[in-house]
């Protein structure tokens, strides 16, 4: 899947809950509850906000497996006893502290409302699948033989999207962000997709287990079908599209893979062993492909560290910070969440670094930095056409002022140095 060599934490929250979801279904079965598996589910829900997407996929399934295997209410109570008391551990002092902090439990309304715009929507969600569509063609995602005509397709796919959209994060161009991502010669474990094959064989899958709906096995196929399902329905739906959300879909990669295999498993015993034989050469092709030659593998940090794309803008934004003379003047920064601040905290010099908020600042650059002593710091274009008399400097991510790591500096007319 996406993740194979990130450092987020979609694999870890991945794990835990289907670990624990194992551990739960095996106890159900013996109609007994788990302790470890209500408090594996609370603890992957504190490790990762992306978790809320597939709360509707997860309850589906826990409800109708409850149902089927007519679960009492002492193997639920065990199970729901230490979920209980681990989210209380785990989860809520979080959710307090936002309370607190923010004004609401899942953090600041601004924050909110940059990652989900203005909540669910059909038009976000139809657009959002399209894009998604094509990002699964990314080229470095697919067996060697189909990269090329998987560019293709993708760049068709692509070329119809809008380049200005109410449903993008932060305004970004749709259109010319997908288009980058196929052009990419090399695997980028932050926005490449898990190609066609896992989707090809978990299709697959869900047909046979409907055709076969008797055999052992097949309803629990199609009902992890129609979790996962639902998880795509709530993210696309509610997600601003960026070009790094296809890794959330690690989440439910452990269901996608438990109906893939159950669908080779269910082919006649030949076209079943040369099947098996074709995805393990795929996926060994796929895997070597990306481990060797992405940027974030472990081989590629040791050996070339430069080609990291965290490291280069940290080395880029840190320089750039430098020449904001006076050296020792003051640096007012204001940029949203999970933007990069060390490159203004390390830059080897003696020099103020103050943050600010964003949203607080008045309509023109000019007002803004009116009783400011050095430079203000924000995205490229935040100030776009409501400057008004400043002294400017900027650092364009690839020449691109409507990139997230594109900044802006301003300060009042005839300072000196």
């Amino acid at each position: 899947m996406p993740q194979f060599t990130s450092a987020y934490t979609d694999l870890f929250t991945a794990g835990v809950f289907t670990s624990a979801f194992y551990l739960w279904l095996a106890a159900l079965r013996r109609r007994e509850g788990s302790a470890l598996g209500g408090a594996g589910v609370a603890l992957a829900f504190g490790a990762k906000g992306t978790m809320f997407y597939l709360a509707p996929g997860a309850l589906l399934v826990a409800a109708w497996l409850g149902w089927r295997e007519r679960a009492a209410w002492p193997a639920w109570r065990r199970t729901l006893l230490a979920g209980g008391l681990a989210a209380a551990v785990l989860v809520a002092p979080g959710m307090v502290r936002n309370v607190r902090t923010y004004g609401g439990p899942f953090g600041p309304a601004a924050a909110m409302a940059q990652q989900h715009g203005d909540g669910f929507s059909g038009g976000k969600l139809a657009l959002n699948l399209r894009t998604m569509l094509a990002q699964l063609l990314e080229p470095n995602a697919q067996p060697p033989g189909l990269r090329g005509i998987s560019r293709r397709a993708g760049e068709a796919l692509a070329g119809g999207l809008p380049a200005a959209d109410p449903f993008s994060f932060e305004g970004i161009d749709r259109r010319t962000e997908m288009q980058k991502v196929l052009r990419l010669p090399e695997p980028d474990a932050d926005v490449v997709s898990c190609g066609l094959l896992p989707v090809v064989l978990f299709l697959g899958g869900l047909l046979l287990a409907r055709l076969r709906s008797r055999a052992v096995g097949a309803e629990l196929v199609l009902l992890l079908g129609a979790g996962t399902v639902l998880f795509g329905l709530s993210l696309y739906g509610l997600l601003q599209w960026h070009s790094y959300s296809f890794r959330f879909w690690t989440l439910v990669a452990p269901w996608m893979a438990v109906a893939a295999a159950w669908g080779l498993e269910a082919l006649p015993r030949g076209l079943r062993t040369g099947t098996w034989l074709l995805v393990a050469a795929g996926t060994a092709a796929v895997f070597w492909h990306s481990t060797l030659h992405t940027y974030q593998s472990g081989w590629q940090a040791v050996v070339h560290p430069e080609r990291a794309l965290s490291y280069s803008v940290f080395a880029q934004t840190r320089g750039w910070a430098r020449t904001l003379a006076p050296a020792g003047g003051t640096l007012h920064v204001a940029l949203p969440v999970n933007r990069p601040l060390a490159a203004f905290m390390r830059t080897g010099t003696d020099r103020r670094v103050e943050l600010q908020a964003l949203s607080a600042l008045p309509a023109t650059a000019a007002a803004a930095v009116q009783s400011l002593d050095g430079w203000l710091v924000v995205p490229a274009r935040h100030f776009a056409g409501r400057e008004g008399g400043v002294e400017k400097r900027t650092w364009l991510f690839y020449g691109d002022e409507k990139s997230p790591f594109s900044l802006a500096a301003y300060r009042r007319p005839g300072v000196t140095p």
